[in-house]
């Protein structure tokens, strides 16, 4: 099985950035992660995403947001949460990461 249900592209990384891009393929999603000691921003191309946010301590289900062409989305290092495609589209986002991601993965 592979690790992600998407397409993740370097765009650039080195050791105080990380810049990717991701093809969300319709109705995929990413497993439940946090971003690490990482501060993101996520950049919709294209598409329609979905964030689902959950508290790290508890991991208690906060709130889902949708995000278009356009739209940007801040990650911290206090959430763990889901993103994906809720559509029947591809959807593309660019991601800019500092420092580069070590994510830790979730079973909720």
């Amino acid at each position: 099985m592979c690790e992600f249900e998407y397409d993740r592209t370097y765009i650039e990384k080195n050791d105080k950035y990380e810049i990717l891009k991701v093809v969300w393929p319709p109705e995929s999603k990413s497993k439940a992660h946090d971003h690490g000691k990482s501060l993101g921003w996520i950049f919709v191309l294209s598409g329609r995403i979905y964030q689902d946010v959950y508290e790290k301590e508890t991991k208690q289900f906060l709130h889902r947001t949708y995000h278009g062409p356009g739209e940007m989305v801040r990650e911290t290092s206090n959430i763990i949460h889901v993103m994906g495609n809720p559509t029947g589209e591809d959807a593309v986002t660019a991601h800019f990461y500092t420092p580069p991601l070590k994510m830790k993965y979730y079973d909720l």
